[in-house]
């Protein structure tokens, strides 16, 4: 008891260590939800992220029937963590285009203003499995492009912060080289997640024995909200398990919210087997087991 207690202590201790940069003076966040498109940016300074992204889009010519629409809902967070969106003077820009085997592109162009960075996204691509006419955002027949007005939000309790608005969702966010994520805690409970961790991949795939392969990387974490907060003491909690004969997945989180801020713990562990053996073995953060404690400071809107 004494032991487990001892660690818990030196978690938080570690955890309020990380959590020191989490919300610098210079830092916003911008956030945009609107029907179709929901994304989310940071700013540093002059540097300007995307940190997260869905939107709704269609796709025609899918199968059989030419002519068909169907909805196609996509992204979640950038591969590999945020991208930088490239500046010159308040004009933001962001492009990624893709012409091998299949065909995508994505754009987004913005303004950054003093409360809101205003642009458009835009979304398509194209394969043989998509028939002619591909995907894209926007509507189905008219122009891809969506445009988007994200409203910025200043850590709480700083100068240009506004007072909390009690009606709207409370939105916390914690950012450091281990883990950069975002809660929205609404009615009683943490209604939406969103964000990257720190991973460490070892694998034990034959070729490279007797030496292991480790790779760390950022990665998104499997998690499925709402989670309910206890009346007590406002804390929340999940543990989640998937396995099968190939995959093995847990992921544990948790967190206490406070009007401030929310303190807690991510867990997420992955292992996958091929004709028995262990081919690869995951987790998240860079000790042994894999706990990475986080600090998210409340962000409001600008006053």
């Amino acid at each position: 008891m004494k032991r487990k207690w001892m660690l818990t202590l030196a978690l938080l201790l570690f955890a309020a260590t990380l959590g020191t940069g989490t919300a610098r003076a210079e830092t916003s966040i911008y956030v945009a939800e609107q029907p179709g498109l929901s994304i989310t940016l940071r700013a540093e300074g002059r540097h300007v992220f995307v940190t997260s992204l869905r939107h709704t889009g269609y796709c025609r010519g899918a199968g059989i029937h030419s002519d068909e629409v169907r909805e196609a809902k996509g992204g979640e967070s950038f591969l590999g963590g945020p991208e930088e969106l490239d500046r010159s003077g308040r004009h933001l820009h962001y492009g990624e285009k893709v012409t091998d085997v299949f065909y995508s592109r994505t754009v987004i162009d913005a303004e950054i203003r003093p409360d809101a960075i205003v642009g458009t996204y835009l979304d398509e691509s194209s394969s043989a499995a998509e028939g002619e006419g591909g995907c894209q955002s926007g509507s189905p027949d008219g122009d891809p492009r969506v445009a988007f007005e994200a409203e910025r939000y200043v850590p709480y309790g700083g100068e240009l912060a506004a007072a909390p608005d009690p009606a709207a969702p409370a939105i916390y966010l914690a950012n450091n080289r281990m883990i950069e994520i975002y809660l929205w805690v609404d009615d009683g409970a943490v209604t939406d997640i969103r964000g990257t961790a720190l991973g460490t991949c070892v694998s034990f795939r034959r070729k490279l024995r007797p030496h292991r392969k480790v790779e760390h990387s950022r990665e998104g974490f499997l998690l499925d909200p709402p989670f309910a907060l206890s009346p007590l003491d406002s804390s929340f909690s999940t543990d989640t398990h998937y396995d099968s004969s190939l995959i093995k997945r847990s992921v544990y989180f948790s967190g206490t919210v406070a009007k401030a801020e929310t303190n807690g713990f991510l867990r997420e562990t992955y292992e996958a087997r091929e004709d028995g053996r262990l081919e690869e073995r995951c987790r998240t953060g860079i000790a042994r087991r894999g706990w990475v404690p986080y600090r998210a400071i409340r962000f409001v809107p600008v006053g």
